[in-house]
């Protein structure tokens, strides 16, 4: 590895300024990890540390040009030779010369570019969380034309016929559809279909509607959006009888263009809002064609942001849907004015059995049953005066208490013993953490054991973030750690084990934690699912 030629006090001071406690903290937690199989001298060795380091460092390390010019300058000759040559034959240019002319070639190079960190990630054997993935720019919209011998389907996917329940909810949504400006909600569970049912509801409203209609789709994160207009696109694509644009408006993506077809746009909350702030008329061109307004996260809706941006969107005979997984909010407050803006009218599941929908789907294999283990831990917290208050609140344990459970090494060697024990087992597990330093920390921790694990949280980079939850999809990794973006936009059927070492008052966030793993054989998900 690249620090390998550093010596025993530059490691440590190198781990110091990645966490002053770092040391300290795996001085109590490796010992009763490693059993009688620990060696006294493993957090000393050399060797050691240079893993430790490896295993710890932030994602970002070699981005900052201090940190690649000590790692360079540590190198002997012939070593930064041959990594020279190794770039030239990876296809970047890279000059010999003298030691220092060598060094300056090499920090001539920019971390984003992918050629670059990938061959030196490669050359040094350093973990893969190092490379900094190419971002892949989309485009802001697609044209979508009806199917013929020409013109095939976008997505290579074959179109799924809707499951018995989900066309009842489509059926009954469709009749809703039918009362002028009508407004309601669709409650389906996580796992049940409910984008996809709520597509196809879409998709019908669109071939009934008039050349030129739009229909606007809300969410409130990146993931959510691109899942949604992914998710329109392998529907449509097949069922499209008429020329559209799908138009992304998120993120970078400009606000959306008055095209004279037909229009799916899928707007992030955050992005409309910014637009109609510095221009409350942005959208009036529009308003008078928008036929369908869907909420995803229904309950967000009636947050004064939110709110007003569907008042915006919303013309004379706009209906307005919204989706939930969970019936209601455990703010009884919230939930009367979120039925109140939703008409008071809901779409749901019915059965005839008398079973409620989630066995009704759990017996059918729709959802996975689960299996739940609890973390014990000899840990005693007593809340703070304040704590307490806003625990009265907000009906969620607040920030500090968060921090001071996730700061236990008492209860992060439990956790710990249970994640390595379900990766001997080969589970495939979605952790979520008390904080991001929490998430890094256990990453982190996993990765030094050998098992393949990476973190993202709100502030890790979109690209990066896309490419590792499709590491995590695809197999590549085995643990994803994270912090606050994946209880909702996110899917993984075969995720079987959802490790929730975040305390949570809140039926709704807890709900939607274990909803990540709920998928079931019908679906293409998992028989069981660990919780």
């Amino acid at each position: 590895m690249v620090w390998e030629y550093w010596n025993t006090r530059n490691l440590q001071q190198a781990l110091e300024e990645v966490d002053e406690s770092l040391l300290d903290d795996l001085e109590e937690i490796i010992p009763p990890l490693r059993g009688e199989a620990f060696n006294p001298t493993e957090l000393s060795n050399r060797s050691n540390l240079v893993e430790i380091l490896a295993a710890f460092a932030p994602s970002d390390y070699f981005k900052k040009k201090e940190k690649m010019r000590q790692c360079l300058e540590y190198l002997p000759p012939k070593k930064l030779r041959s990594f020279i040559r190794f770039l030239a034959e990876r296809g970047v240019s890279a000059e010999l010369g003298s030691f220092e002319e060598m060094v300056a070639s090499v920090l001539r190079q920019q971390w984003s570019n992918n050629r670059f960190s990938s061959a030196f990630v490669e050359f040094f054997d350093l973990p893969s969380h190092f490379i900094s993935p190419e971002a892949e720019k989309l485009p802001s919209y697609i044209d979508i034309e009806p199917l013929s011998p020409e013109n095939g389907p976008i997505i290579a996917k074959p179109l799924k016929n809707l499951i018995d329940y989900q066309t009842q909810v489509y059926v009954d949504a469709n009749k809703a559809l039918e009362i002028p400006r009508s407004r309601f909600i669709i409650q389906m569970p996580t796992g049940s279909g409910k984008t996809r049912t709520s597509m196809e509801i879409i998709a019908n409203h669109l071939k009934k509607a008039p050349p030129g209609s739009v229909v606007v789709w809300l969410a409130h994160s990146s993931e959510l959006c691109e899942q949604a207009y992914q998710c329109f696109i392998e529907v449509w694509q097949y069922l499209a009888d008429k020329p559209l644009k799908a138009v992304r408006c998120w993120g970078s993506h400009p606000a959306p263009q008055s095209f004279e077809k037909s229009m799916f746009i899928v707007g992030g909350f955050q992005k409309i809002h910014s637009i109609l702030r510095k221009d409350e008329h942005a959208f009036d061109m529009l308003s008078g064609r928008i036929g369908l307004i869907v909420v995803d996260e229904a309950h967000k809706a009636v947050a004064p942001t939110y709110k007003a941006a569907i008042q915006h969107l919303t013309g004379m005979n706009t209906h307005v849907v919204g989706l939930t997984a969970t019936p209601g909010r455990t703010e009884i407050e919230e939930t009367e004015e979120m039925a109140e803006f939703f008409f008071e009218a809901k779409v749901n599941i019915k059965t005839d059995s008398g079973v409620s929908e989630i066995e009704m789907l759990k017996q059918r294999k729709v959802l996975a049953q689960i299996d739940y283990i609890p973390i014990q831990s000899p840990l005693n917290i007593e809340l703070t005066t304040s704590q307490k208050r806003s625990l009265e609140k907000t009906f969620d344990f607040p920030k500090g208490f968060l921090n001071t459970v996730a700061s236990s090494n008492l209860r992060n060697v439990e956790i710990m013993k249970k994640l390595l024990l379900s990766c001997q087992e080969g589970r495939r597990i979605l952790f979520f953490a008390c904080n991001v330093k929490h998430s890094r920390f256990i990453t982190s921790l996993l990765t030094y054991f050998g098992i393949k694990a990476a973190h993202v949280d709100g502030s890790t980079a979109k690209h990066r973030r896309e490419h590792v939850i499709e590491g995590f999809r695809n197999g590549d990794l085995q643990v994803l750690c994270n912090y606050g973006v994946l209880t909702t936009g996110f899917d993984a059927p075969n995720t079987d084990e959802v490790f929730i070492a975040r305390p949570t008052n809140s039926v709704v966030l807890y709900s939607q934690m274990i909803g990540r793993g709920l998928r079931g054989t019908t679906i293409g998900g998992t028989e069981r699912c660990r919780i």
